[in-house]
Formats: structure tokens, sequence, C-alpha cells
């Protein structure tokens, strides 16, 4: 037997690396990119996109313009005007300046196509998850610790931020969403919620509350609270430490 022969009898005919996983991704985004190419959705999905945000019950909600971007596939969304009814300020509006939307893949536990979400909100980064299902949407906001510290700047509330916003009470301080679950019904119904809220420098300054209440200045530093949604009607205060 010479040596081509030889070499015929160690070729691998059977395409193995066809089904690497390398492979199949790079077609398999190949494909995605190719039916965005040659197909016409530009107008549907305009349609889906304004009309899944500008229609929420009760809650009025405006955009400028946006844009997909493939690569860490996201939608970009440009100057979304909330309206006040939304978080119960009537006739005080919050501008988000760009608001992305990342698509993470699929989630089971609840069922849906999962997103992560990122803004920015009063000079304050903020970030969640979110997962919209047949029947409701739950939220994830959270911010872990490491050595019983918060190190991320994601999800951490600066009270000096917040002074226009609820000029009634003045705080200081900030407050860390360490956990904040919800999930909603697209009907409003509180289903489910978790909250794990903390500070380590908590403070009421001096000040008049409605011209009828005068306080001192209370250096609370120490905050946490942890409450969870127990029932149709009832939220159970699982732990409340101030100072």
């Amino acid at each position: 037997m010479n040596n081509i022969e030889k070499e015929l009898e160690n070729v691998d005919y059977s395409y193995s690396f066809i089904f690497k996983a390398k492979n199949i991704l790079i077609a398999f985004t190949i494909f995605i990119l190719t039916i965005f190419y040659y197909f016409p959705l530009t107008s549907k999905i305009d349609s889906l996109v304004f009309s899944s945000i500008s229609n929420i019950p009760g809650c009025p909600i405006k955009l400028e313009d946006y844009h997909f971007e493939f690569f860490a596939p996201k939608l970009v969304l440009k100057n979304v005007n909330v309206d006040g009814h939304c978080y119960g300020k009537r006739g005080q509006s919050l501008t988000l300046k760009e608001t992305m939307l990342y698509f993470r893949g699929f989630s089971f536990s609840p069922f849906g196509p999962s997103f992560k979400l990122k803004t920015n909100v009063f000079d304050t980064p903020f970030e969640a998850y979110l997962v919209p299902g047949f029947t409701s949407l739950s939220v994830l906001l959270e911010n872990e610790s490491k050595n019983r510290k918060f190190v991320n700047p994601e999800n951490k509330i600066d009270f000096a931020k917040l002074k226009d916003f609820i000029p009634q009470v003045k705080l200081r301080g900030q407050m860390v969403l360490s956990t904040v679950y919800v999930n909603m019904g697209y009907d409003g119904k509180l289903n489910d919620m978790t909250l794990n809220l903390a500070s380590n420098n908590l403070q009421l300054p001096t000040q008049s509350i409605m011209g009828m209440l005068s306080l001192d200045n209370m250096q609370f530093n120490s905050f946490l609270l942890q409450a969870t949604k127990v029932n149709d009607t009832k939220i159970m205060l699982k732990k409340l430490i101030i100072g």
C-alpha cells in the first residue's frame, strides 16, 4: 500500500466538524441576518414596538426613536417620555434619554422571553431583568453585596438627586435596591413581590414637613427593609432595622 492509499484511509468522512457548537452558532447567526436583510419587516416591527410601549393602560409613554443592534442583540430606545400617571405624579413626566433592551434568550420560570434593561434615571444607572409572560410581567432589580459592601453603581438611589422629584420630604444618603422582584398582571394586579432595601448612610435632615411637622436632624445611618407579598391582601414585613 502506497502513501496515497494510506492517507485516503485516514480521511474522516463523517463531517463531524459541521456539528461543533461554534459552527452551528455562526450558521444560525448568518441565517437570522439573512432573514432580516431580505424580508421587509421594518414596518411591522415599528408598529409592534410603538404600540407595545404606548398602549400600556393608565401609563402614557411616548418614544422619539429607536434602532436595533444585532451584535449583543438589543433594542436602543431614544428619549422615552414616561407620563406622571405611571408613578403617581400627575403633570410631572420623566424622560429617559437612552434605554437599552438586551435579548437574553428564554426563561422557563416564569416562562417567556428574557430581557435585560439598562437606563439612567436622575444620573443613576439602573439595570433590570424583564420577562413578559402570557399573562403577567416579571421585573427583577438586584445589587449583590460583596464583603457586606455594595460595590456596583447600578440600582443605588441617591436621595440628593431626588429633591425636585419628592420635594415634600428631604432625605440624604443612598438606598440600595438589593433585591426588588415584582410580578404584575397586565390588568395591573400585583401577583408577587419581594423587597430587600438597604442603606448605611440614611439621614433625615432638619426640616418642616408641609408646614406642620418640624423635625430635627436624624442620622439613622443603618436601614434595612425586607418584605414579601403573602396573598392578595397582605404584605409581610420580615425585617425592619432603622439606626
